[in-house]
């Protein structure tokens, strides 16, 4: 289901926005109609065309409510929203920017859009400014963090892509997007340990979509990538770890290696006979553990160390690496009763507010 207006609770306008390339949000100082109940009733009923697919439908409804009403800043929205999924995104824009106008409580959610809009139609630039700019009205919102973080990796601005992705977590710890795009962050710099954190706190919240499984991938491939047996000697494990890494999330040189030897102790002939389950276990025992006792001693002051590693050391002080393994990476058909007291206890967990 989309965004629905009714649901904002935004109250102050955005001041004048401008974009670089001659794209500009106004002022936002119009008042809207407020909807009469034919036109809300219209509205309702496109909201539900929408959500069951039948986007033309949807369509037709918006516009039949802006013929008689046409302030009426909830349907310019929808419409908006409804010609963005049909990728009719230069009538999207259009009406985004219209909307913009308006002081609206929904005004970050048509911030959002415009940048989205943009960076469909090739603007990822324009879109960046659409996003830095709707920020500093609105510094707490988590889909302009998001989406900001999101473009930026797209254009392989890492840092600045990391720092918006690190403040979406931090804002709303539950949201699966912001640690995935995390993850996708630290592997493209090269930080493996950091994309693993990433990956098992998303894995924890969104274990059974379809990119669960290609992160379930990802994952995987981080602790076994550098594990290979060797063809000509069959007793034999190859293991390969770069000896320079990157450093900006902190040092996990020495917990990469123990990973490495983990993994490929997991492989060995003396593993035969263990279940997946058992193996995995084993392998986030040793590396939640020894994260969080080099936390302590190390006092690192990166995002990773502040955020990821206490969540996921208190997980295993707990005994609920099992109770992980069993929900995020294997994946058993029955809910047991320790998966459910984890993930009652995962639900209850207190997140830094912030991480600087």
């Amino acid at each position: 289901m989309h965004w629905s207006t009714r649901l904002f609770i935004y109250a102050l306008p955005l001041l004048f926005l401008s974009c670089s390339s001659g794209y500009s949000l106004k002022d936002p100082t119009k008042v809207p109609s407020p909807s009469t109940g034919k036109a809300q009733a219209l509205i309702d009923q496109g909201m539900a065309a929408y959500d069951e697919g039948r986007y033309q439908a949807a369509i037709d409804l918006y516009r039949q409510v802006l013929v008689d009403e046409p302030d009426n800043v909830s349907a310019l929205y929808e419409l908006a929203m409804a010609y963005s999924v049909v990728q009719q995104h230069d009538k999207s824009l259009e009406l985004c920017l219209q909307a913009a106008q308006y002081q609206w409580p929904g005004l970050p959610r048509v911030y959002v859009l415009t940048g989205t809009e943009l960076d469909y139609l090739g603007k990822p630039d324009d879109a960046i400014a659409v996003y830095e700019q709707a920020l500093r009205q609105y510094p707490n919102d988590l889909l302009l963090h998001y989406n900001l973080g999101v473009t930026q990796l797209s254009q392989h601005h890492l840092d600045d892509a990391k720092a918006a992705l690190k403040t979406a977590a931090v804002l709303r710890p539950t949201h699966p997007s912001s640690h995935l795009a995390l993850a996708h962050a630290f592997l493209e710099e090269g930080n493996k340990i950091p994309a693993l954190f990433a990956l098992a706190r998303f894995l924890t919240l969104e274990p059974l979509s379809d990119r669960a499984n290609t992160a379930r991938e990802m994952l995987k491939s981080i602790l076994f990538g550098n594990v290979r047996r060797d063809p000509d000697k069959t007793h034999q494990i190859n293991i390969t770890v770069s000896p320079v890494q990157p450093t900006s999330e902190g040092d996990f040189s020495s917990l990469s290696l123990m990973l490495a030897l983990s993994s490929a102790r997991q492989v060995g002939e003396s593993q035969k006979g263990k279940t997946e389950t058992d193996r995995y276990t084993e392998i986030f025992e040793l590396v939640f553990s020894t994260a969080g006792n080099s936390a302590e001693q190390q006092r690192q002051p990166q995002f990773v160390w502040q955020y990821y590693v206490p969540y996921f050391a208190e997980l295993n002080k707990r005994g609920y690496v099992r109770a992980f393994v069993e929900h995020a990476i294997v994946r058993t058909t029955e809910r047991s009763d320790t998966v459910t007291n984890f993930l009652r206890w995962s639900e209850g967990y207190t997140w830094p507010k912030t991480t600087r």
